[in-house]
C-alpha cells in the first residue's frame, strides 16, 4: 500500500512537474515573443530614422545647391552673398545636429535591445535554476519518503 502510494505521488509529482514546466515555457515564448516584437519595432523605427535622415540629407543638399546657385546669379552685393552663406552653413549645422541626435537615438535604441536580451536571458537562466531546485526537492521528498518505508 504504501509502495502504491509513493507510486501516486511520483506520478503526482510528474504531472505537477511537467505542467509547470510547460507553464513556465509559455511564459518564455511569450516573453520572447514580445521582446520580438519590441525589437522588430525598434528595427522599424530605426529603418524609418535612417530613410528620413538621408532624405533630410538630400534634401539640405538640394537647398545647398539652390543655395550656391542663387548666390551665382546674384548680382547683389558682398553683404547679401555673405548672408545666404550664412543661412547656408546654419542650415548644414542644423543637419549635423539631426544627423548626431539621430546618432544617438540609434544608440539608445541598440542599448535597449541589448539590455532587452540580456534580460530575456536572465529570466530564461532564472526558470531553469528553478526546475532544477524542483527536480531536487523532489528527489530529497522521495528520498524521505523512502526511508520512511
Amino acid at each position: 500500500e504504501f509502495s502504491e502510494h509513493l507510486a501516486e505521488l511520483d506520478v503526482e509529482w510528474e504531472a505537477r512537474c511537467l505542467e509547470e514546466e510547460t507553464a513556465q515555457r509559455n511564459e518564455s515564448f511569450v516573453s520572447e515573443t514580445s521582446l520580438l516584437q519590441e525589437a522588430a519595432e525598434m528595427q522599424a523605427e530605426l529603418d524609418q530614422r535612417r530613410a528620413h535622415e538621408g532624405q533630410a540629407a538630400g534634401a539640405m543638399e538640394r537647398r545647398a545647391s539652390e543655395l550656391r546657385e542663387r548666390v551665382r546669379k546674384s548680382e547683389g552685393t558682398i553683404g547679401e552673398r555673405r548672408a545666404l552663406c550664412r543661412r547656408l552653413e546654419e542650415e548644414c549645422r542644423q543637419a549635423e545636429a539631426d544627423e548626431v541626435e539621430g546618432r544617438s537615438e540609434l544608440r539608445e535604441v541598440e542599448a535597449a535591445l541589448v539590455d532587452a536580451q540580456r534580460e530575456h536571458r536572465a529570466e530564461i537562466e532564472r526558470l531553469r535554476r528553478q526546475c532544477a531546485e524542483r527536480g531536487r526537492r523532489r528527489e530529497e521528498e522521495l528520498a524521505a519518503a523512502r526511508k520512511v518505508e
